[in-house]
């Protein structure tokens, strides 16, 4: 009923044009692999490429969100800058004012 199935190492050599080759079309004894249709290949490749569509036009708002928030953020300290001028500026007003009157006295 049972049957004890035997395995052995087996060592493959390839010999490949670089570090970075993606020759990974060959196919080893023992090696488990699957059969396809040219339907279900096409279907695999049309999920792809939608999935590589949605993640570049998502990307594309992150970086546009991106340059939106460092757009807003110039524009904060700039604010941020005015409120602290226009504030000293009063500030100094009144001392100038302060000034003229002790002068005065």
């Amino acid at each position: 009923m049972a049957e004890n199935i035997k395995t052995e190492q087996h060592y493959y050599t390839k010999d490949f044009s670089g570090y970075r080759n993606e020759e990974d079309n060959f196919v080893a004894n023992q090696e488990l692999t699957v059969t396809i249709t040219l339907n279900e290949y096409r279907k695999l490749i049309e999920i792809k490429a939608v999935k590589d569509k949605e993640e570049d036009t998502y990307r594309g708002k992150y970086f546009a969100e991106e340059r939106k928030n460092e757009k807003l953020e110039k524009e904060n300290i700039k604010l941020k800058n005015k409120i602290y001028e226009l504030q000293n500026e009063e500030d100094n007003e009144e001392c100038e004012e302060e000034y003229e009157e002790y002068k005065e006295d």
